[in-house]
């Protein structure tokens, strides 16, 4: 009685497709192997706008799709929590105060800041 090895391999994952706004957005078009490195050392934070309810949806299905999404409509908060962030890179995205942008640029923790609007308007202020 001998103990032996499996040899085992992982599936490869075909691309799927995910929807924000019913535009579908093709998430991969390399198929996902064993070698693929995973968010687990990311964390994504959404700071909105209180006065606005209209990211309401899109906060819940990505809050499906992603462990452990943050989300905060005080920027002293989201500045405070970014700052106690130490072994974590961070996703940040910005929802209806572009203005503040300028508040996160300093910080060592921040992988990307994304700016998502609902609107389809333009509004150019100087």
């Amino acid at each position: 009685m001998g103990c032996t090895v499996s040899k085992t391999r992982l599936p490869e994952l075909l691309p799927k497709r995910i929807s924000l706004h019913h535009d579908a957005i093709l998430v991969s078009k390399k198929p996902v192997s064993q070698s693929t490195r995973f968010l687990e050392n990311f964390l994504t934070i959404w700071l909105y706008d209180v006065a606005s309810n209209k990211y309401e949806n899109e906060m819940e299905h990505l809050g499906k799709l992603l462990y452990g999404l943050k989300t905060f409509n005080n920027i002293e908060t989201c500045n405070h929590f970014i700052n106690n962030v130490r072994d974590e890179k961070i996703f940040l995205i910005l929802s209806g105060i572009h203005r503040t942008c300028e508040h996160f640029h300093d910080f060592p923790q921040l992988e990307k800041i994304y700016i998502f609007d609902c609107s389809h308007e333009i509004n150019d202020t100087k």
